[in-house]
């Protein structure tokens, strides 16, 4: 959790931070900032604030990237997975033999998306 804090990184990092809120007794006060980042809310540097980190100072590292060879493992899909409520901005691109992205500000599997990026 050392990049500065935005949506992307709360998605990415919402186990490890919710720890860190409920070491420091400061679960409900982060469960509520997590509710209105669901409806859309900015909430990241309330959140930074709260415990504590650096708030956002880059640009948000969202997207996370395998580098295979296609069709070194079977089918390559062209897509990535993405936020399933839509406010994330977050991108991953699964790579083989590993598990669904799990989306912490939604609370479940990010979604599958075959179109992305900025040039799709």
């Amino acid at each position: 959790m050392s990049d500065p804090l935005t949506l992307g990184t709360i998605c990415r990092d919402w186990f490890g931070l919710r720890r860190l809120a409920l070491r420091r007794r400061l679960g409900p006060e982060f469960d509520r900032l997590i509710a209105l980042a669901r409806d859309g809310e900015e909430v990241a540097d309330s959140l930074a604030a709260l415990l504590e980190l650096p708030a956002a100072t880059a640009p948000d590292p969202t997207r996370e990237t395998y580098a295979a060879l296609p069709g070194a493992f079977g089918h390559v899909a062209n897509g990535a997975y993405v936020c399933p409520g839509g406010t994330c901005p977050r991108e991953v691109v699964r790579g083989p033999a590993q598990g669904l992205p799990y989306c912490g500000v939604h609370g479940r599997d990010m979604q599958f998306s075959p179109a992305f990026g900025s040039g799709a």
